[in-house]
């Protein structure tokens, strides 16, 4: 039996290693797996931060557009109604790519600056096009303002799930220890070394 227990214990001590090494394989596969998670959030932020500017910028132009219209009397319907039907496009773009961020809340948002838009490209098919606009221009600047504020929130609430996300391998890595040195299978091979440390067993 005393021959044995150097191999005995060379296996003990392998199996050891072989289940370290697979812990920290499982440890550094999710360490990888949640930091490509929180780079995917920040792209997504970024991105979504980009396509509200864009937006804004552009709704802000058509408000400007019309607000002179106004005062200057070379400006035409025609002229009017071209520059809104690029504005629209621009912005449904910018709505699209959103859906595809998974942010149907600023979308759905943006989609109410297109539909405000519309109606002031309805209102140019009249001969009177520039009388009783200011409601609808007035409500143009509302709706990106709004995207505005609802973007804010939503970008608020992803910067705060990125944070979330440092610690969160830490604190798995922690809760997996505190798990491994409860386990049965993890004590008994700690018997086997601290028995074969002390000494051969009695013979019979």
């Amino acid at each position: 039996m005393t021959v044995w227990l150097p191999l005995i214990s060379s296996l003990v001590v392998a199996t050891v290693t072989l289940i370290g090494i697979r812990i920290n394989n499982r440890t550094n596969r999710a360490a990888i797996a949640a930091a490509d998670e929180r780079e995917y959030r920040k792209w997504q932020r970024e991105m979504i931060l980009r396509q509200c500017s864009e937006v804004i910028e552009t709704a802000t132009a058509a408000h400007d557009m019309y607000w002179r219209a106004f005062d200057d009397p070379l400006i035409t319907a025609a002229q009017l109604k071209s520059m809104t039907d690029e504005y629209m496009n621009k912005i449904s773009t910018n709505v699209a790519v959103l859906k595809m961020l998974n942010a149907p809340t600023i979308s759905a948002s943006c989609s109410t600056v297109i539909d405000v838009l519309a109606e002031l490209w309805e209102s140019t098919e009249d001969d009177d096009w520039n009388s009783g606009l200011t409601h609808t221009i007035d409500r143009l600047k509302a709706s990106y303002g709004e995207v505005a504020q609802v973007a804010s929130v939503e970008i608020h609430q992803l910067s705060l799930s990125i944070k979330a996300d440092l610690t969160r391998p830490i604190r798995q890595r922690l809760g997996r220890f505190h798990r491994s040195k409860g386990n049965p299978t993890s004590r008994r091979l700690g018997r086997l070394i601290g028995g074969s440390a002390a000494g051969p067993p009695h013979e019979v």
